[in-house]
């Protein structure tokens, strides 16, 4: 079910209160984080993924915005080699140069290519695992073709095509943070259309506009909220959750909810 609407007024409140109150919702979900209060920096984009369970990214992000010229949040920019970050703490907090360095060091570590290219490629093999297990046919991997149709329009391709009940799906596998880009979005929706097969995309998380144009196409935008990481990341992976309350994990198999989802869609299709 999607969650009610909200006036920029309560969202902006919500977030105040975040750095005020050590009990609140924001801090009660999953295991204890205590490096996470209401005195701790966080980077912007850290602060939209907190609130998504709530507010769409660009919604909790207006609400800082307000809050910092109101003067209760102050910022402060922190320049990656690759990547600049904004970090924002309460107005009164002093001496956190050490905390936000920290907390950069963390944002470096899982933003390296290698890392990265980590993530992506792990959440295309559970994606595969997913489809084998449950009997869809792999037609194409990396692929912009279908039955002699190819999109041209562009250099972009979908992940997979796969097959089952005579039912063709375009897929596209997102294992990041931030939503995926409007345009990009946009464009993989536009392969599907051409190829003449529906949008299967999984993404961590995505926009409520996102969804609806995926089922306006009779689609599907399946969900799995928390960043996956490879084996061998075990501490990595604890030191985001620790320090910064991101969502992340380490499969060990694809979770239950994920299988139950797409095979309940694949059943109101075929």
């Amino acid at each position: 079910m999607r969650p009610r609407e909200y006036s920029d007024e309560e969202v902006k409140r919500d977030v105040e209160s975040f750095f005020l109150d050590d009990n609140h919702w924001a801090y009660k979900y999953g295991t204890p984080t205590p490096l996470c209060n209401p005195l701790a920096p966080y980077h912007r984009k850290q602060i939209e993924i907190i609130f998504e369970s709530k507010y769409q990214h660009w919604v909790t992000d207006r609400a800082v915005t307000s809050l910092i010229q109101e003067g209760f949040l102050r910022e402060q920019p922190f320049q990656l080699p690759t990547i600049g970050l904004n970090f924002v703490c309460r107005h009164d907090r002093k001496n956190i140069a050490r905390a936000t360095k920290e907390r950069a060091e963390i944002v470096r570590a899982y933003s390296a290519p290698n890392i990265s290219k980590g993530t992506g490629d792990q959440a295309e093999f559970w994606c595969l695992h997913l489809f084998r297990s449950n009997s869809f046919n792999i037609v194409g991997r990396k692929t912009k073709v279908y039955q002699g149709i190819m999109w041209t329009k562009t250099l972009h391709d979908l992940d997979f095509i796969v097959e089952k009940d005579g039912i063709v799906y375009g897929v596209e596998v997102k294992n990041w943070f931030p939503y995926v880009d409007d345009d990009l979005y946009d464009i993989k929706l536009e392969i599907c259309a051409h190829l003449g097969i529906r949008p299967l995309f999984f993404f961590r998380m995505s926009s409520y506009q996102q969804i609806d144009k995926a089922k306006n196409q009779d689609g599907r935008v399946l969900i799995f909220k928390s960043k996956i990481f490879p084996p061998g990341n075990e501490k990595l992976v604890r030191n985001i959750w620790n320090k910064m309350r991101l969502p992340v994990s380490i499969w060990q198999d694809v979770p239950p909810p994920i299988v139950r989802n797409l095979l309940a869609y694949h059943a109101s299709v075929k």
